[in-house]
């Protein structure tokens, strides 16, 4: 009678010990077998909205970061009295070329995000002998600017950049009118609101003649006005009508 008692608990733990050991490896195989897309799922977009929404350095704290503006249409639009992507903009300059030659032009430009359309009117002018020469640019833009600035959004340091590429069509109208397809690949660079450089280059072909306009300023910046200064040069293929300018600008 107590070897069949033996023997009913010797089977007895070994079935136990056989129930243990089957529910160890059960899940280790649940876990080495787990669908796990739905963790991957999340882990994803939680990793891509810290990447683009926050930055954390190496401690976990948040860093500063910039702001783009331009494509990037889910950022704040352009807040008036930034110097790039304006909603509108207006300059007026007066050009000293030669002894007897000088010039006024005019700029506007509209425009909302990464779109926008400019023209440009200059008239030179000689007083011996009387005559004048007017050039006419229209351009379609396409703008790409920034700001990076510091985590308190419009407290803090700013600097800002933009860079256009623009299409269109350049005329000249003196004796006769004559206009081509104008390109022009504006760059501003801003490292505060109230100063910054403009380089503002133009090409065309005219009658297989080469027209070249490279004009490069510095702004000096209040809120919505400003004062500038530059150089223009307006280059055929054997002259040019080139000449410091001095002007005003505003831009909303």
């Amino acid at each position: 009678m107590r070897i069949y008692q033996v023997l009913l608990v010797a089977i007895a733990v070994s079935c136990h010990c056989l129930a243990v050991r089957a529910g160890v490896l059960d899940d280790f195989e649940k876990d080495a077998t787990k669908d796990r897309s739905h963790e991957r799922h999340h882990d994803y977009y939680e990793d891509n909205y810290r990447h683009y929404h926050h930055h954390y350095d190496d401690d976990g704290r948040r860093r500063p970061r910039g702001r783009s503006i331009g494509f990037d249409w889910e950022r704040e639009p352009h807040r008036l009295g930034e110097p790039v992507l304006p909603f509108a903009r207006f300059d007026g300059v007066y050009q000293t070329v030669e002894t007897n030659v000088d010039a006024r032009d005019f700029y506007a430009q509209v425009g909302y995000q990464a779109f926008g359309l400019d023209v440009r009117h200059t008239r030179f002018t000689e007083t011996n002998p009387s005559d004048h020469l007017d050039v006419y640019r229209f351009h379609g833009l396409l703008r790409l600017g920034g700001a990076f600035e510091s985590e308190t959004l419009r407290q803090g340091a700013q600097s800002f950049w933009e860079v256009d590429v623009g299409l269109g069509y350049v005329q000249l109208a003196g004796n006769n009118r004559q206009g081509a397809l104008s390109f022009t690949l504006p760059i501003l660079l801003y490292p505060s609101k109230h100063w910054g450089l403009e380089f503002r280059p133009a090409w065309a072909t005219i009658n297989d003649s080469k027209l070249q306009d490279y004009d490069l300023s510095a702004h000096f910046l209040l809120k919505y006005v400003g004062l500038k200064v530059g150089y223009r040069w307006l280059k055929s293929p054997n002259m040019d009508l080139a000449g410091p300018y001095v002007g005003a600008v505003t831009r909303f």
